[in-house]
């Protein structure tokens, strides 16, 4: 019973494919994981948080910075009363003090403001342009900024870019009264803030956008680290107040991200499955043609191993198997010719034994008869005792011949090959058997390269061509022709005998070469058998080609001597 392997290598096999090629579609979604919830902590975790304090922190301190800046003006000796008594131009003194706290490059310049909230004096810094610093007015406390006020002072602003003009924002706080001036008091003084100072602390934008540093403004719009609005909408997901209305925010664009991010791990494993699924119909569809394959290779063993020596495997291809089976098949042949001459080789001294034992046994009560017959033939003068002796004898003669035949094919003597000319052979042949094709009315014709010589024991030779003869000349009872041609091919000599008779049977043609088979009632069935024998003793061929009313071709192959005639 054939076992089938595709339930154990092909297993095998397909799982050893599915984790070579899973393994690296694996190691990539596991690092996608890590990745995509690496970025989530980012995004969503205590790493948001802590940038968002962080800025918190930075933007607080500059504000607080500015605020104390703006306490060392607002406290600077003779300064309420220079700005209150001179009308004009600040004192150089003053302004000089003004000057220098102006040179910031996080201030546009300082702002001094009278009562009614119109600008008095505008002191540049070295960022300050346009407007009112070189040209212009400008009346930031008569419009609709925001207005956020605290102990220390008031924020103003921010008034966002808009025609040219930079984003900025005013920290302003009045000035102390100065005794015997009334309206000391409602002088201000202001910081011009560049707004990029503030915005630029909220940090560098690591994410690709996904999360956003911003500044929530009293007037609900979200600013960039460079100081520009947030294109569209923003969703917020933390905030940090830094002042009434002034908040540090990150914005959180994560659902755009973590949308993509689940599409791209569902087409990874969608992958992983196909892969999975790929592998096993493939592993199907080869496991189902290799266990045929494989199984004609387990029947032809076991066919073989039961004796059908003539099991042979067909199997198309160039691959591994191919070449196994092309392997048995040799191995099958040659396991017959060997187990048929190790069958032949005993069979013949078996039979040699037989024979001999055979021969003795028969010959010498045979050579007695033979004896009395022969004197009785002396003495007898009646007629018909006389034909009836003379029938025995002929009889004895024949007898003794198929006993010399039995002996010649049981125990063949060795042959002393040496070299022989064919013209020789075959003119004794033509010579030995004129009489009989002349009374049979055959003609006999020699074709070929009769000077071809070959090396061959030359009693062999004429023992075979004798035998083929003969049998052509029984085959053809009305006469005919037979035909000797012989001919060369490589280092062989060819010498083929044919005859236009009856021809063979394709049933009996398989056999005919088997010792005792004949198709002749009086044959020994032995010449054939005889001349294969001593044809394979010289270490040469003999086959038989006939076809039933054409005649039958006997072939014998033997090797050419060295420096043979041309």
């Amino acid at each position: 019973m054939r076992v089938s392997w595709f339930s154990h290598i092909a297993v095998r096999y397909a799982a050893a494919m599915v984790a070579v090629t899973m393994l690296p579609l694996a190691v990539v979604l596991f690092a996608y994981d890590r990745y995509a919830s690496s970025l989530l902590d980012v995004l969503s975790g205590s790493d948001a948080g802590q940038r968002l304090a962080g800025a918190q922190g930075r933007l607080a301190s500059f504000i607080e910075g500015r605020f104390a800046q703006l306490d060392t003006l607002a406290t600077y000796p003779d300064l309420p009363m220079a700005l209150t008594l001179e009308k004009g131009s600040p004192p150089p003194g003053v302004r000089a003090v003004l000057e220098y706290e102006a040179d910031n490059p996080d201030l546009y310049g300082i702002l001094i403001f009278d009562a009614q909230g119109k600008l008095m004096h505008a002191i540049p810094s070295q960022a300050a342009t346009g407007e009112p610093y070189w040209g212009g007015s400008w009346e930031p406390l008569m419009g609709d900024a925001p207005r956020t006020k605290m102990l220390r002072g008031e924020v103003i602003g921010p008034f966002l870019p808009d025609d040219g003009r930079p984003g900025a924002f005013l920290m302003m706080r009045n000035l102390p009264a100065f005794l015997g001036e009334e309206s000391a008091g409602e002088i201000s003084i202001a910081l011009h803030v560049r707004l990029s100072s503030l915005t630029e602390l909220l940090g560098r934008d690591d994410t690709g956008g996904i999360v956003q540093p911003v500044l929530l403004t009293p007037q609900n719009v979200a600013l960039t680290a460079v100081g520009r609005p947030v294109s569209g909408s923003a969703h917020i997901a933390r905030k940090q107040e830094i002042l009434p209305g002034w908040s540090v925010a990150l914005t959180d664009d994560s659902a755009n991200l973590v949308q993509p991010l689940g599409k791209i791990r569902e087409t990874l494993i969608g992958a992983a499955l196909l892969v999975i699924i790929s592998i096993a119909g493939l592993v199907a569809l080869l496991g189902g043609k290799l266990n045929r394959r494989i199984g004609r290779l387990v029947d032809g063993s076991a066919a073989l191993a039961e004796g059908q020596l003539g099991t042979r495997i067909v199997d198309e291809g160039n691959d591994e198997l191919a070449a196994l089976a092309s392997a048995f098949n040799r191995m099958a042949v040659r396991q017959r010719d060997t187990l048929s001459a190790a069958v032949e080789v005993e069979k013949m001294a078996v039979l040699g034994r037989f024979a001999t034992s055979f021969a003795h046994e028969v010959r010498n009560p045979l050579a007695a008869v033979k004896t009395a017959v022969q004197a009785l033939l002396t003495t007898d003068e009646k007629p018909d005792r006389r034909r009836l002796l003379h029938g025995m004898d002929e009889e004895i003669d024949r007898l003794d011949e198929s006993l010399r035949d039995f002996l010649a094919y049981a125990r063949p003597a060795p042959p002393s090959p040496r070299r022989v000319v064919m013209e020789d052979v075959l003119r004794r042949c033509e010579t030995l058997v004129a009489h009989q094709l002349q009374s049979c009315n055959i003609a006999l014709i020699i074709l070929g390269e009769t000077g071809l010589a070959i090396h061959v024991d030359p009693f062999h030779l004429q023992q075979i061509l004798m035998n083929l003869v003969a049998n052509a000349i029984d085959a053809m009872p009305e006469g005919g022709r037979i035909t000797l041609r012989v001919r060369r091919a490589g280092g062989q000599g060819i010498i083929e005998v044919s005859d236009t008779g009856e021809g063979i049977a394709p049933e009996m043609l398989d056999r005919i070469m088997e010792p005792f088979v004949t198709t002749r009632q009086e044959g020994s069935g032995l010449g054939l058998p005889i001349s294969r024998q001593l044809a394979e003793l010289n270490k040469g061929g003999f086959a038989l080609a006939s076809q039933p009313g054409h005649g039958t071709t006997a072939t014998v192959t033997l090797p050419r001597e060295d420096g043979a005639s041309a």
